[in-house]
């Protein structure tokens, strides 16, 4: 027998962290016998066994799923009995699910714990003593797995995270060079932005990490198509989902949610049973990714596996050492007398093995970054606590990813030609590396793009994108790269154009608060900030609300078209080209008129030079749309107008109206409905005492203006269409498309070289 003889026989209590170095142990002495749990597992050896039966049965009592799962909770606890006044109501049910065999109890972990127990890798004995004293023949003695060879590490700091992670898998790379296998290098403090950004980067360094990815089934798209279905009242939604969904782990999940769940009671939401599955599918997670042989892994607990290099990311305030807190049901008093570990004994016991990991040979680097995604950090206490040294923007002697070694290179030769920035990695890349031809300021043509096919579908978004810059489009819709626009404008802009659908079907009573809570239920993993904000634009977008409504309600015989989806085939030779679209408000109004109208929660404007630079192609699109459609063809346009919603500073001071702009035609007949109750409802448009229309602005169109227009619109769309096949993406920004630009840091067009007309309008004025 070997020097690890008195593990025979034994019950380890240890970290799931430490399970390969134990497995290890007994690899080397197979005729060791011992069992090994953690201390979660610990805790559940004593509470009472159970199962989806427990949450089915509160339920059907009439409360919440939330509200449920917490009395799941209480009545598992063997303790219940412990003088807590406010549960004991809770006493009678636990002795019910017990007699009906709902809960019961484990007999086989009894036999664990006949055993020696050895107790490993946990430092703090709070939790663990309230445990072993209720077996009274145990005597548990701590075990240190690795000699604790102390090591004081320095900090690298970086300015963001995209630094932070180049350095780190530059690391990695080199070790595994070295012959450090895959699966014994560890990186700790993986959070969720880290793994938006390592997604991107998985191979790009000659290896993986196995991210090991799961969602709530209620994120997952084909949550949302079932969400869709259930509230227009489809009756097959499985069939339909099957359609296009049958091999989605997503779907197969879903279908045994609903399995399970679908005939249970639940009084609480007798009124909304899908706000029910909502709530359930918040908890039921979903495997979005493959398991990955001989790939890096995750580190989830602070503890330090057998062989283990581990590098630890993030090393910021508010995640080292990290704060548990107790939830608002059950109190920290009331967790230790059920016997459950409180936030703050796991506070306690995470921040010691921290402190023991960080100071372990075990250790190849910590890293902090400044910015990760936006997010400002700020370098944790223990930095100061264990005097670590701190060295910002270390360099490194080599190089393992060629592709991103070329947009790393580029970054700093992008700022040191722009911004005159030089630093020394700067000077020790131009020594080792050639810039790649890639990202180059004079770049024009992609030589030999072709699309391969003969059917082409563009949105009128897409092609105004285009025009705007067509190197941004190329890296969108060519290369899928993705734009990640502020999430906060998308959804401003979902739930106005929500609200404003209610318009059209003539509720004029309807509140803003009513369409945000449909969308924030469509959407449960909006932040709070976001949701206090679109909440606190009801005032404003209601007063536009009530102002288009009595504006269009005004209109004789007026019949609304809202939020419809288009499509326009385009003629050509070789090709067949469509233009896919979705309008937000057509009106019809007699005589014989049609009023388009689109919805912008930003402060635009129709431009006739917008039009002709392809950026502003929207409005007129739409009437080729509509002068095709058999609804509306034969009526004449009366206007093309922006409805915008918010008012800008100025004009909220003013109390200004929220006036349609654009263009308006020149027949009185058919605009002057457009001004009703003594005011005009369109900028720029007025009628004088006789009744003739007096504005002289380019904008006041005819019937054959207006049809010019629209085909005009078309023809620019399939100018788009031959530049895009012949690999025309050049650095071309036009107008404020820098401005607004995400794709703005893998540019290299010299400094001013676009101007925005804001600028141009500035330098006039002067």
């Amino acid at each position: 027998m070997s020097s690890y003889r008195f593990l025979h026989n034994s019950l380890l209590i240890a970290p799931n962290a430490l399970r390969r170095s134990f497995l290890a142990i007994k690899k080397e002495n197979p005729h060791l016998n011992f069992s090994m749990m953690s201390l979660n597992k610990l805790i559940d050896s004593f509470f009472y066994l159970s199962d989806e039966r427990v949450i089915a049965y509160f339920l059907a009592k009439g409360v919440s799923y939330d509200l449920a799962k917490e009395y799941q909770k209480v009545v598992r606890s063997p303790f219940l009995d412990r003088s807590m006044t406010r549960l004991s109501f809770l006493k009678e049910d636990q002795e019910l699910l017990l007699k009906q065999g709902i809960l019961g109890k484990d007999e086989v972990n009894a036999l664990y714990f006949k055993r020696p127990i050895l107790i490993a890798g946990y430092q703090n004995g709070t939790c663990l003593s309230r445990f072993l004293g209720e077996i009274h023949s145990a005597m548990a003695i701590g075990y240190c797995l690795h000699k604790n060879i102390f090591k004081k590490h320095p900090v690298f700091s970086f300015t963001d995270a995209y630094d932070e992670l180049h350095y780190v898998y530059n690391r990695i790379a080199k070790l595994l060079d070295s012959g450090v296998k895959a699966d014994d290098i560890y990186l700790y403090g993986v959070n969720d932005q880290y793994r938006n950004i390592m997604r991107f980067l998985q191979g790009k360094y000659g290896f993986y990490v196995d991210l090991n990815e799961s969602e709530p089934l209620r994120y997952t798209r084909v949550y949302q198509e079932f969400r869709r279905l259930y509230k227009e009242g489809e009756t097959e939604i499985l069939d339909k989902l099957n359609e296009g969904y049958a091999q989605d782990p997503s779907y197969i999940a879903l279908k045994n949610f609903l399995i399970s769940w679908e005939q249970i009671e639940a009084p609480y939401y007798k009124d909304n049973r899908l706000a029910f599955y909502d709530d359930l599918a918040l908890d039921l997670m979903v495997d979005k990714s493959f398991k990955i042989k001989n790939a890096i892994q995750i580190l989830q607990e602070p503890y330090i596996p057998h062989n283990a290099h581990i590098f630890v990311l993030g090393f910021s305030l508010d995640s080292y050492p990290r704060l548990f807190k107790d939830n608002s049901f059950l109190s920290k008093k009331e967790k230790k007398e059920l016997g459950y570990q409180t936030g703050e004994e796991k506070s306690e016991e995470e921040n010691l093995a921290l402190r023991r990991l960080l100071t372990s040979n075990a250790v190849e680097a910590i890293s902090f970054s400044e910015i990760i995604l936006g997010k400002a950090n700020l370098l944790s206490s223990l930095a100061n606590d264990l005097s670590l040294e701190i060295i910002k923007d270390p360099v490194l002697e080599y190089e393992y990813a060629s592709d991103k070694g070329a947009f790393y290179f580029a970054g700093l030769y992008d700022d040191y030609y722009l911004y005159h920035i030089d630093n020394e990695r700067y000077r020790q890349y131009l020594e080792y590396f050639k810039p790649h031809p890639f990202y180059r300021s004079d770049y024009q043509k992609i030589e030999g793009y072709s699309l391969n096919k003969n059917e082409y579908r563009y949105s009128y978004t897409s092609i105004e994108k285009y025009y705007s810059c067509p190197f941004s489009y190329y890296l969108e819709k060519i290369l899928k790269l993705s734009e990640s626009e502020p999430s906060l404008n998308i959804s401003i802009g979902l739930v106005v154009h929500k609200y404003f659908e209610h318009l059209a079907k003539g509720e004029e009573k309807y509140r803003y608060l009513d369409a945000l809570k449909e969308f924030l239920d469509e959407h449960p993993e909006t932040k709070t900030r976001e949701k206090m904000i679109l909440e606190s634009i009801a005032s404003e977008i209601e007063e536009a609300y009530s102002w288009h409504y009595k504006h269009l309600h005004s209109l004789p015989d007026s019949k609304f078209y809202s939020e419809k989806e288009f499509t326009i085939p385009l003629e050509e030779s070789e090709d067949k080209i469509f233009l896919t679209g979705r309008y937000d408000l057509l009106v019809t109004f007699d005589p014989n008129a049609l009023l388009i109208v689109d919805y912008k929660t930003g402060n635009a404007a129709y431009s006739e030079e917008k039009f002709e630079d392809g950026t502003g192609l929207q409005l007129p699109l739409y009437a080729a749309y509509a002068l095709e459609d058999e609804n509306f063809s034969t009526r004449e346009i009366s206007g093309l107008f922006i409805a915008n919603l918010f008012r800008k500073l100025d004009d909220r001071a003013a109390k200004k109206p929220f006036n349609l702009n654009g263009l308006f035609s020149n027949e009185r007949e058919i605009i002057t409905p457009l001004v009703s109750l003594d005011e005009s409802y369109v900028s720029g448009f007025k009628i004088n005492k006789v009744g003739a229309i007096t504005s002289t602005r380019h904008n006041c169109l005819t019937a054959a203006e207006f049809s010019e227009k629209a085909k005009a619109s078309l023809l620019k769309v399939l100018e788009a269409h031959q530049l895009i096949k012949s690999g025309a993406f050049e650095i071309k920004p036009s107008s404020d498309a820098c401005r607004f630009c995400t794709f703005m840091d893998i540019c290299y067009r010299k400094k001013g070289e676009a101007k925005s007309k804001e600028n141009d309008e500035e330098e006039e004025e002067k």
